[in-house]
C-alpha cells in the first residue's frame, strides 16, 4: 500500500490527475478510510519534480556554507552565503515554498548579497537535501525554528508560495522571543492568503469531494491545535509591527492575486507589488521583482 501511495504521489498533471481523482471518488464509496488517508497523503506528500540544470543555481551551491541542523531524529540542510563588500548590514532568510527548495530562489542570493546582506536558505523537511517523504505545517515550523535560533538573528526574511504561511505562522508563535524574532522587513511572493485557500486549491486540482475536504481541515486543525480559520496570514501579521511587501503576478494559475489584494489590504504595513505574465514562479528573476525587494530592503 505505501508503494501505492508513493506511485500516486508525484506531480499532478493530465491524465494522472484525472485517474488520481478517479481513484478517490471511486474509493470514497468502497473504502472511505483507506480513500481518506490516500488523499491526506497526498496532501501532505511534496512533488519532487526533475531538477533542471541551471548554472547560477550550481554557481551558487558551490559556494555556499552548507551545515545541517539536528532537526528530531533527522536534519535540516542549510545553506549560507556571505554579503559582498567590507561591512554587512546583517542577514536575510529566504523560505521556499511547497514542492521546492533552497536554490529554488537563487536569483534572489546574489542581489541581497551586493546589497549588504548575508543570506541564510534551507531545506525544508522532505524537500530538497533534507530527509523524509511527508510534511506538514507544524514540522515546517519547527524546522524554521531550528534554522532561525541556530542561524539568527534576522533582520528580513523572503518567502515564496506556501513558505509564506510558514513564516508568518513561526512569526505569531515567537512573537516574545526578543533575540530570535528579529525580522522587521518580510517580503511575501506568491502567498496564498490563508491555510483554507490552500486547502481549497489542492481541492480544485484534485476535484476532491466535500468529505475529502472536510478530513483535511480536520487533519490540519488536529496537528495545529488551532481553527482553520485561524490559520491565516492577515492573523498571523497583525500588531506585529512588520513591513510587509506581497508581490503577485496577476497571470498566477496556482495562488490567485486575489489572496494577496486581500493580505495587503488586511496587514499592517502592506505594500501590494503586482506583475503580469510572469506566473507564480518567474516573477522570482524578474528584474522589476528584484529591484523592488531591493528598494524595500534598503528604505525605512
Amino acid at each position: 500500500m505505501h508503494k501505492l501511495f508513493h506511485t500516486l504521489s508525484i506531480q499532478f498533471s493530465g491524465f494522472i490527475t484525472k485517474l488520481i481523482s478517479i481513484i478517490l471518488k471511486v474509493g470514497a464509496f468502497i473504502t472511505p478510510t483507506l480513500s481518506k488517508r490516500l488523499v491526506w497523503h497526498l496532501f501532505s506528500t511534496p512533488f519532487k519534480g526533475p531538477v533542471r540544470k541551471n548554472i547560477l543555481r550550481e554557481k551558487l551551491f558551490s559556494q555556499a556554507k552548507v551545515l545541517d541542523l539536528s532537526f528530531g531524529s533527522s536534519f535540516v540542510r542549510t545553506y549560507s552565503w556571505s554579503c559582498k563588500g567590507k561591512s554587512c548590514k546583517g542577514k536575510i532568510l529566504l523560505v521556499h515554498g511547497w514542492g521546492a527548495y533552497a536554490l529554488s530562489m537563487a536569483c534572489l542570493i546574489n542581489p541581497l548579497r551586493e546589497l549588504g546582506y548575508d543570506v541564510i536558505s534551507f531545506d525544508q523537511p522532505a524537500h530538497g537535501k533534507s530527509p523524509g517523504r511527508q510534511t506538514d505545517l507544524p514540522k515546517m515550523v519547527d524546522s524554521l525554528d531550528i534554522v532561525i535560533t541556530q542561524l539568527g538573528a534576522f533582520n528580513a526574511a523572503i518567502s515564496h508560495s506556501f513558505g509564506g504561511i510558514v513564516i508568518t505562522n513561526w512569526i505569531s508563535k515567537n512573537i516574545n522571543r526578543g533575540q530570535f524574532n528579529t525580522i522587521k522587513k518580510l517580503v511575501l511572493i506568491s502567498a496564498p492568503k490563508d491555510m483554507m485557500a490552500t486547502i481549497k486549491q489542492f481541492s480544485k486540482k484534485l476535484d476532491l469531494t466535500s468529505k475529502h475536504n472536510a478530513h483535511i481541515v480536520e487533519r490540519v486543525e488536529a496537528i495545529t491545535y488551532q481553527p482553520i480559520n485561524d490559520l491565516t496570514i492577515t492573523g498571523f501579521l497583525k500588531g506585529r509591527g512588520i513591513m510587509n511587501l506581497l508581490v503577485h503576478d496577476e497571470n498566477d494559475t496556482w495562488v490567485p492575486l486575489s489572496d494577496s489584494m486581500q493580505a495587503a489590504e488586511r496587514v499592517d504595513n502592506g505594500e501590494l507589488f503586482i506583475t503580469s505574465k510572469l506566473g507564480h514562479t518567474k516573477l522570482m528573476c524578474s528584474d522589476l521583482v528584484i529591484d523592488k525587494i531591493k528598494i524595500f530592503m534598503s528604505n525605512h
